[in-house]
């Protein structure tokens, strides 16, 4: 019994396994027994190993670390933080590993690493701030390499105002006595240059613009006083050729004559305090000789009286909502005076509601009307001659009937439109900037649209689709503005805007158009 005790512990094994222990096993090798070797099938990889960076799946030393978890890796490479993308990194943000992160990149010695447009591989240019763009220690002048493309020519500049005149040479940054602008054209005082004031009439030419001193105005023609013949040289509107504004006071054609005798008869015109009673014609004046009727001389006696006639143009429909000319061609004056026309509505139908200001043109010779209400309407013409003698009025009623059909308009917007505008862009202190696009002007013109009854047509402008300004938003004719725009540089900003014209005739039927206008807007 005892002796069977003594064997229940080793129950489980065998008789082999208790006289000859397993033996212990390393399959590759590497001297490390595989309850160690976290890889017993490769000699290269065990705890004894040193971590690499070839490979980025393996744990060569076995301590559970790969690659750039592992402080104790070998063959990382350097990398520098690139914080502006150019390609080169900061060198005091130096790291070693395996990987590079994002950011970093393997060439350091950027010297601002706050602007892609310095680091080694940049073109040194010429600058205001002498930038070392090349990162190579020199800049400007001081560097071999500088863009002689961006060299200034630099003119003498002897008497130190800011002007030039010899040119010394192209450079980046000029000398003493060196200036970028051109233009002194004398370099020996100081008080002639460009920018100077000019003094007038004293033989200099102050400000260098080559132009008379004895020509204030700047029109072309000196001043009568120091040997020319400009009567007014503080004025540009008054010199010898220039066309005369009559009654104004001014002569501005400088022939001495007076400014209120218009056909020069020797006479003032009555309405400026002299005696002639029609300034347009050389006939007439204190003293002429009278013929018949005609006041030739002014004295009120014979002074003719015009004749006003009020007619229509018998081709007009005589029927409400259509277009009705009037017709005042068949006044007269006896001594065939220039005449003006004033039409206006006396009398209408009951229930009416038009009034005069619905004449289109009344101070014209053939004014329109379109009338809404079936009667008798009833309109007065005077006429006035040049000598502002004004006729008795003549009368004209017309007896309009009613129109029973109506076809609606047709509403024509035109065609669509593109306009297109470019701005400069540049780089004042390394800062992009571009200029802005002018703002682009379109002409909407309704003059297309049709009525088949001829009736006068309303337009109703209205921008249903983007951002612009209209001039007017009813009218035949309006003006649609895009921008300013402020464009990026290298790339291009389209605007496009749609319009909607609608067309009423006078029954109040519609017709609707609609038109695209695109305005581009490129930064270069």
């Amino acid at each position: 019994m005892r002796a069977l005790l003594l064997l229940l512990p080793f129950a489980g094994l065998t008789g082999c396994e208790l006289l000859f222990p397993p033996a212990v096993v390393d399959e590759d090798g590497d001297g490390y027994p595989s309850d160690e070797d976290c890889n017993d099938r490769a000699a290269t990889i065990h705890p004894g190993a040193v971590e690499k960076c070839e490979d980025g799946l393996l744990d060569e030393d076995c301590d559970g670390l790969i690659d750039d978890a592992d402080d104790e890796r070998d063959g990382t490479r350097p990398g520098y933080f690139d914080a502006d993308d150019d390609g080169y990194g900061d060198d005091d943000s130096l790291v070693e590993v395996c990987e590079l992160p994002a950011h970093y990149v393997e060439e350091g010695d950027d010297c601002d690493d706050n602007d892609p447009r310095i680091n080694p591989d940049a073109q040194e240019i010429c600058d205001p701030l002498d930038v070392d763009e090349d990162c190579d220690g020199d800049s400007d002048d001081d560097d071999d390499a500088v863009d002689v493309e961006t060299y200034v020519s630099w003119y003498e500049d002897a008497d130190g105002d800011g002007w030039g005149d010899d040119e010394v040479g192209p450079s980046c940054d000029g000398g003493a006595g060196e200036s970028a602008d051109l233009g002194d054209c004398n370099d020996n005082n100081a008080d002639i240059n460009p920018e100077a004031a000019e003094v007038w009439y004293d033989g200099v030419d102050q400000d260098c613009d080559g132009r008379s001193d004895d020509d204030q105005d700047k029109d072309g023609y000196d001043d009568k006083a120091h040997g020319g013949n400009d009567c007014d040289d503080a004025s540009a509107n008054a010199h010898p050729g220039a066309t005369e504004t009559w009654y104004d006071g001014i002569d501005a054609n400088c022939d001495g004559k007076s400014d209120y005798d218009q056909d020069k008869d020797g006479y003032d015109a009555e309405a400026y305090g002299g005696g002639d009673c029609d300034d347009t014609d050389s006939a007439y004046h204190p003293g002429a000789t009278e013929s018949g009727s005609v006041d030739y001389d002014c004295s009120g006696s014979g002074e003719p009286t015009p004749q006003a006639d009020a007619d229509y143009v018998r081709s007009s429909s005589l029927k409400t909502c259509s277009l009705i000319t009037l017709d005042g061609s068949g006044s007269s004056d006896p001594r065939d005076s220039a005449l003006s026309f004033e039409w206006e509505l006396l009398d209408l139908p009951s229930g009416a509601t038009e009034t005069s200001d619905d004449i289109v043109s009344p101070t014209d010779e053939m004014p329109t009307f379109t009338a809404r209400t079936a009667g008798d309407y009833t309109f007065g013409l005077v006429v006035t001659n040049m000598s502002d003698v004004a006729s008795a009025m003549d009368q004209l009623t017309l007896t309009l009937a009613e129109r029973t059909t109506n076809t609606a308009p047709v509403s024509n917007a035109g065609t669509d439109q593109t306009k297109s505008e470019t701005a400069a862009c540049n780089s004042a202190d390394y800062v992009s900037a571009c200029e802005l696009c002018a703002s682009q002007t379109f002409v909407l013109d309704a003059s297309g649209s049709t009525d088949a009854d001829t009736e006068p047509l309303e337009h109703a402008w209205a921008i249903t689709s983007g951002t612009a300004t209209l001039s007017d938003t009813t009218g035949e004719t309006v003006t649609l503005t895009v921008g300013p725009v402020e464009p990026s540089s290298g790339s291009t900003t389209t605007s496009t805007i749609v319009v909607t014209l609608t067309t009423t005739d006078c029954y109040g039927d519609t017709d609707t158009d609609t038109i695209t206008l695109t305005a581009t807007c490129t930064g270069s």
